[in-house]
C-alpha cells in the first residue's frame, strides 16, 4: 500500500490487516476499536505512526519513521519480531505492555520508557 498523505484508518471493531509493505510520505493512525491490527509487512512513513488498538506481530516486521514518534496505545503480541526505528523520534510513547514471551522487540532511536525485563513491561 502506498500512502501519499496522512491517513487515519478506523474500523468499527473489525480487524485491520496489512498483508504487505506500507510506504508513505505522511503519518499513519490505525484504530480498529476493540479488534486487532495485524502487521503482515514493514510500515515506513515520513511522519508519525500511531496504533490505537492491539497489534499482532506474526512476521519479522519493521516500523520506520523519519525522526517521528511511533506510539502504541494498547498491547503488542505475537510470535514474530518487531523492530521500531524512529530516528530521533520517541519509540513507544504510550506503550502499555508487550506480553508474548515468544515475540522479540528491538528498538532504535530515542525511548521515553524503561524496560522491566522480568515481565516485559514498560
Amino acid at each position: 500500500m502506498q500512502l501519499t498523505i496522512s491517513e487515519t484508518l478506523t474500523t468499527a471493531n473489525s480487524d485491520v490487516t496489512f498483508g504487505s509493505t506500507v510506504n508513505g510520505t505522511g503519518s499513519l493512525t490505525v484504530d480498529s476499536g476493540t479488534a486487532t491490527t495485524n502487521l503482515g509487512g514493514n510500515v515506513t512513513t515520513a511522519g508519525t505512526q500511531t496504533y490505537k488498538s492491539a497489534v499482532q506481530v506474526t512476521n519479522s516486521d519493521t516500523l520506520t519513521t523519519k525522526n517521528s514518534d511511533v506510539t502504541f496505545a494498547s498491547t503488542v503480541n505475537g510470535t514474530g519480531s518487531l523492530t521500531v526505528d524512529s530516528g530521533s523520534g520517541d519509540n513507544l510513547p504510550g506503550w502499555k505492555r508487550y506480553n508474548d514471551g515468544n515475540a522479540i522487540l528491538q528498538e532504535r532511536g530515542a525511548t521515553d520508557g524503561q524496560r522491566n525485563t522480568d515481565d516485559n513491561q514498560w
